[in-house]
């Protein structure tokens, strides 16, 4: 089984030239100045797959965060094979977009988007590079939503066409602020949440909400720092609904010890995971609006 593993790499190794290798390692030194040299030379070799994960250069070129470098490698293909290249996909179908995402210079995406204005009119068929998805269904900017890119994901969101609440659901769905929530990135959620206030009531595949989820993460709560927490509070106060906090018509001077006792099962909860189906208060209804004032409440007295 391993030899069979090491041919298949061997086999995969072998099917990149000199000329690629060369710029394999170009590219792993940052020499920059050198990997564009060797594609002045073979302009077309821009269209090859680089490495093993079918990234091109152009894809690479993203790791040095650096717009002139982007922009000299795309002008050196053919105005039509420019458009091709921004749009063609890796091993997974990342696009040049989806890569940028990592960059800390939003003048990386600047480029792509200047390009693709120039040559939008060239082309037969055209669909904003932004709404591309790869297979897990994220566009662009669902994948900077992912991973905490809040400075690409607002420069992304206004070279948005149409509705952006189409990029909030992958195939899973999973929403674009649950991706934030799992990823502990709890500006891009607070700022997603501005945008749309919807996304809160959204479900995942498992039937969780967002405030749902988040209760499913203890440490979350026991691992921020006091500067930190306050993102995960207003999260949270974010999340709760603007009603169903009302005292039921049976609610008597027991109330108060009924209200700890769900405290007391949300810090059960919280500790030892989800609550088991068979112990599920009837209303459910009530009992949810409960937990998230009882959340907000453990949240505001900062435990």
């Amino acid at each position: 089984m391993a030899e069979s593993v090491r041919e298949s790499i061997k086999e995969q190794i072998s099917m990149f030239d000199e000329k690629m290798i060369s710029a394999q390692r170009a590219a792993r030194s940052e020499n920059w100045r050198e990997f564009k040299k060797i594609f002045k030379v073979d302009r077309m070799r821009l269209l090859d797959p680089l490495d093993l994960f079918g990234n091109t250069a152009i894809h690479i070129a993203t790791h040095s965060d650096n717009p002139n470098l982007l922009q000299e490698l795309l002008e050196l293909l053919p105005r039509q094979e420019r458009w091709r290249v921004m749009r063609m996909g890796n091993c997974v179908n990342n696009t040049l977009l989806h890569e940028i995402v990592f960059c800390t210079t939003v003048d990386m995406a600047g480029v792509v988007f200047k390009l693709e204005k120039e040559l939008q009119q060239e082309v037969e068929s055209y669909d904003p590079l932004v709404e591309v998805r790869n297979d897990s269904g994220e566009s662009p900017l669902f994948r900077a939503a992912k991973l905490g890119k809040l400075k690409m994901l607002k420069y992304m969101a206004n070279h948005v066409v149409g509705d952006i609440r189409s990029h909030f659901v992958r195939f899973d769905r999973c929403s674009i602020l649950h991706a934030c929530i799992l990823g502990q990135f709890f500006d891009v959620a607070i700022w997603l949440l501005k945008l749309d206030g919807n996304l809160a009531q959204h479900k995942d595949m498992d039937g969780l909400t967002c405030l749902q989820l988040l209760a499913n993460m203890p440490l979350v709560f026991r691992s921020q720092t006091r500067s930190s927490m306050g993102a995960v509070k207003n999260l949270v106060y974010y999340l709760l609904p603007d009603e169903g906090y009302e005292i039921d018509d049976d609610y008597d001077e027991k109330g108060e010890e009924e209200e700890e006792s769900v405290v007391f099962r949300l810090r059960t909860d919280l500790e030892s995971g989800p609550l088991d189906k068979a112990k599920q208060p009837v209303h459910q209804f009530a009992a949810f609006s409960r937990i998230n004032y009882a959340i907000w409440k453990i949240l505001a007295e900062g435990i």
